[in-house]
């Protein structure tokens, strides 16, 4: 990250593996930190994540003692200055469950990065999301999925309401508790959208109040 008071480009995230496991809160981020009471928001430019696990790709679950999701993180933060990094995953399975989440964001005038994820199968399920989004005036990005045999999406997030209420929109960071695939442009934002393109999938199921 390019860290509050920081000035530059935030490093790359480049993981090769046979699987890559997420969970109970645990993340990989690569953005520009938030401002606070004394120091401004990081300036420069966001890094980019890269995953290519031969197997699988899991992120599942949340932190209940901080409330923060698992996921891959690519953002520019409120009061930062500058473009969002992208992020990329190459795997087999790619499985988003409880809460898990892949997320490119802005919160500031820059723009958000690209999600794209390469797999053969892709299962999001209990409040799994892949989101880009703005709340500001920069654009979201967009969500290129890749997937060669099936896309399942179900379900919703059970805890959703509980960690808003304890924790607050800013750590929770998802909008809503159904699972899904989301370009977001949030309430009071002036940036535009993302775009959402799903090739070529021998299945997809969207269920029990999922959605894209």
């Amino acid at each position: 990250n390019v860290e509050r008071g920081g000035f530059g480009k935030a490093g790359n995230v480049d993981i090769q593996s046979r699987a890559l496991i997420l969970k109970d809160g645990g993340s990989i981020e690569a953005g520009l930190r938030d401002e606070d009471i004394s120091l401004p928001g990081g300036r420069g430019e966001g890094g980019n994540i890269q995953i290519e696990a031969t197997d699988f790709v899991s992120i599942s679950g949340v932190s209940f003692l901080q409330g923060f999701p698992s996921g891959l993180f690519a953002s520019t933060e409120k009061g930062a200055n500058g473009n969002a990094g992208s992020i990329r995953v190459a795997t087999g399975d790619l499985r988003l469950t409880d809460g898990g989440i892949i997320e490119a964001r802005t919160v500031n005038n820059g723009n958000a990065g690209n999600i794209t994820l390469d797999a053969n199968n892709l299962i999001i399920e209990r409040g799994g999301q892949v989101v880009s989004t703005t709340l500001d005036t920069g654009n979201s990005g967009d969500i290129n999925l890749n997937i060669k045999d099936n896309v399942n999406i179900s379900g919703s997030d059970p805890t959703f309401l509980d960690r808003l209420t304890q924790f607050g929109q800013n750590v929770v960071r998802v909008q809503s508790p159904e699972s899904g695939i989301f370009a977001n442009t949030i309430s009071g934002s002036t940036g535009d959208g993302g775009s959402i393109q799903i090739a070529n999938p021998r299945q997809l199921n969207v269920k029990d109040g999922a959605k894209i």
